[in-house]
């Protein structure tokens, strides 16, 4: 309190502050709000109040009004370690992450030992992708703090996308055994354990998504009774219902004719968009979408609950592909694809823009236009839905790239101009698990933060990536991962595999051998390994001493050429 109060009146102030701090613990923040005002008529630069007003003011999300009563207690006690780190927390929820940067290190000038800001600025860097640093900074908290939960928790992630997988287990598990109850590090560990191959106990560890913040809200509450696998279903009618995004309900269809063989009447719900590709399931009796009123069923199953159900193991994982096809009238709406002399290519560059991962997922359709523009002999088909803000203007100056992703209703849709194409190359997974389920080649285009979770299996984010381990061994036709920790090696690098690959369909008609055109531009390429479960036999050759560290496995097939790529610095099978 600042000398010119009285003693009675610092007294009253301290007492004012007090209240307030307890109304806010209790979750009263407009009585509390009112009382901190009352204080700051008293004493204007007491920064404890104008921090809580922050305080309450971030819960209430009003994020710039947090931050302006942040600065002024800041201004108020430049030395408030609590004040700058919760300024850069709020500067991390506005997404100012090298901002938030700045506050969490001045506020550990004032303070080096103040745990929040380290596991404040471990998660801007971890955000960042500067993940050596953010494993520094959460080591450095539990070298203060060996027992917390928050520090152990996002090791265990950082260390997990650092490819460190035994680490990160451990962490998981210290992480479990101080909070048993912390669905996040269940799940999280559970997904670990699929990518390395542990299906029996990563299956189980799985279901803890239904605890988590994210995903508690879609859990479904039926009186029927849950069916994992260990009741008999002769007789009996089970609803498998969808979850997740899109590419999810796609990937895990595959285990209903299985459910169907067990003796059960098979009714699926889904989401709208999907519905007409999947009507002509083998073993499905009813397709509803969600929203509308269901039939009778015994029991219930979520459809990413299945492997569970069926014990899944690598062995055993549903492999009959195609195991989707494009319905014949859609077929024939897209009858004028089904003619053509270029090597074709469908292209969606782009997911959700609402996903929370989006700017790790999606490419600018600008950034590819030198692949475009490179590929001779290439017809291009986009069948991107969701345009973005200066899309339109780049697709009129691209003559050979035909824009259908507009007309596009549904995903059967998709599946036909998918089914009209040589190759699939797409930054959008659900497309991905479309072309797999339909027998496609498909190509999936991922940045190199992303990169680090998909090495041992095959998809984008950490769900994605963990059951994609299913993915590319039950396709059993090979998923090539393209990625570079750089965009513009990337471009390089799809530009020279597409030429290539176009020269390989050039090569069906004319027996003539083309070279690879172009160069991959950086070192820092790298192919997914374990994309091939199953090795290609046919020849393998670089012909680009840039590309040495590298080796492409092609193979002739039924009219349609299968791409694998691995590592040469790992073992090829």
């Amino acid at each position: 309190m600042p000398p010119f109060l009285s003693k009675k009146a610092r007294k009253k102030a301290a007492l004012d502050l007090a209240f307030a701090n307890d109304l806010e613990s209790s979750g009263l923040f407009d009585e509390a709000e009112q009382r901190y005002l009352i204080v700051l008529q008293s004493d204007p630069r007491e920064w404890r109040a104008l921090h809580q007003l922050g305080s309450i003011s971030l819960q209430r999300g009003y994020h710039v009004q947090a931050l302006e009563y942040m600065a002024a207690a800041m201004k108020a006690n430049p030395a408030a370690a609590e004040a700058k780190s919760n300024c850069g927390f709020i500067l991390q929820k506005m997404d100012r992450r090298e901002e938030a940067l700045d506050y969490f290190s001045s506020s550990l000038v004032a303070r080096p030992t103040y745990t929040a800001a380290l596991l404040n600025r471990g998660v801007s860097l971890y955000q960042l992708g500067r993940l050596p640093q953010a494993l520094e900074n959460f080591d450095r908290a539990l070298a203060l703090e060996p027992r917390n939960v928050k520090a152990l928790y996002n090791r265990a992630n950082i260390l997990h996308e650092l490819r460190r997988f035994d680490e990160s287990l451990a962490a998981f598990e210290q992480t479990i055994a101080i909070t048993p109850d912390y669905a996040e590090a269940q799940l999280n560990e559970g997904l670990t354990r699929l990518l390395l191959g542990d299906f029996e106990r990563g299956w189980q560890q799985y279901e803890w998504r239904w605890k988590t913040e994210s995903q508690q809200h879609q859990r479904r509450d039926f009186a029927q009774p849950l069916w994992l696998g260990g009741e008999a279903l002769v007789g009996k009618t089970i609803l498998v219902h969808s979850e997740q995004g899109f590419g999810d309900t796609l990937q895990f269809v595959r285990y209903l004719p299985k459910l169907a063989a067990l003796g059960a009447e098979l009714v699926l719900e889904v989401k709208p968009s999907p519905h007409a590709i999947l009507s002509g399931m083998n073993g499905v009796s009813r397709i509803v979408a969600q929203g509308e009123p269901l039939p009778h069923f015994d029991v219930h199953c979520p459809v990413m609950s299945l492997p569970l159900a069926f014990r899944t193991t690598l062995d055993t994982i549903p492999a009959d592909v195609p195991y989707l096809k494009a319905p014949i009238d859609r077929l024939q709406k897209w009858g004028r694809l089904s003619s053509r002399q270029d090597f074709r290519v469908a292209l969606a560059w782009a997911g959700s823009a609402t996903h929370k991962q989006d700017q790790l997922r999606s490419i600018p359709l600008k950034e590819l236009v030198p692949v475009i523009a490179r590929a001779e002999g290439v017809e291009w088909i986009s069948v991107q839905r969701e345009l973005r803000a200066g899309d339109v203007e780049l697709l009129n100056k691209l003559p050979n790239v035909r824009r259908h992703g507009e007309e596009l209703e549904d995903f059967a849709d998709t599946a036909a101009v998918l089914s009209y194409a040589d190759l699939v190359i797409t930054a959008d997974t659900a497309v991905a698990h479309l072309a797999g389920a339909l027998g496609q080649p498909v190509w999936v285009l991922v940045t190199g933060r992303i990169a680090l979770g998909i090495l041992r299996s095959g998809f984008s984010d950490r769900t994605s990536s963990a059951i994609g381990a299913v993915l590319s061994r039950a396709w059993r036709r090979p998923l090539r991962a393209l990625f570079a920790s750089h965009r513009s090696a990337a471009v390089n690098t799809v530009a020279h595999s597409v030429v290539h690959s176009a020269s390989c369909h050039s090569l069906r008609r004319s027996a003539k051998v083309a070279s690879l055109i172009g160069r991959s531009g950086s070192s820092a390429f790298r192919l997914s390994t374990a994309a091939v479960s199953m090795s290609l036999t046919g020849s393998c050759f670089s012909s680009d001493s840039a590309l040495r560290p590298f080796q492409y496995g092609i193979r002739e097939r039924g009219g349609t050429i299968y791409w694998a790529a691995w590592d040469c610095q790992e073992s090829c099978v």
